[in-house]
């Protein structure tokens, strides 16, 4: 996928462009940096509804160019020092995003399978509880 880096796209919409390649996975973009394999508080998280430019004037535009065999870690490196611009990943797990740290050398493609088997294990569990529960 080619994800294209303009100061006056929304972060939402980069998201949503990520996200369409990667349903199981979201970016986050960070008002710090970090590095591979350490976590970034909520507190340091963009409001999604800015642009680029009004975050930094620093950021490049460019088209970032990202596959399913790429790294967290890489992914997140680029943004970073390419860009200008730090993201977290992040990878559904049911109802709830994780941070993908201790798994940041998984390819994105890896990231999002498990993501997808988790999410339809819990789903799955969760839809046999109800009925469990329901029968009784």
């Amino acid at each position: 996928m080619e994800l294209i880096i303009k100061k006056n796209r929304t972060l939402s919409e980069l998201k949503a462009d990520f996200n369409r390649y990667f349903s199981f996975l979201k970016i986050e973009f960070c008002t710090k940096p970090h590095r591979v394999k350490e976590g970034t508080s909520k507190k340091f998280f963009h409001n999604t509804d800015k642009k680029l430019s009004e975050i930094s004037t620093k950021i490049k535009e460019v088209s970032v160019e990202i596959n399913e065999t790429m790294t967290v870690g890489s992914l997140e490196n680029i943004f970073q020092n390419e860009i200008g611009l730090p993201i977290q990943v992040f990878r559904k797990s049911g109802p709830s995003w994780l941070e993908t740290t201790s798994t940041d050398d998984w390819s994105l493609e890896k990231q999002n399978s498990y993501g997808l088997m988790l999410s339809t294990k819990i789903h799955q569990e969760s839809v046999k509880e109800f009925d469990n529960d329901a029968t009784k």
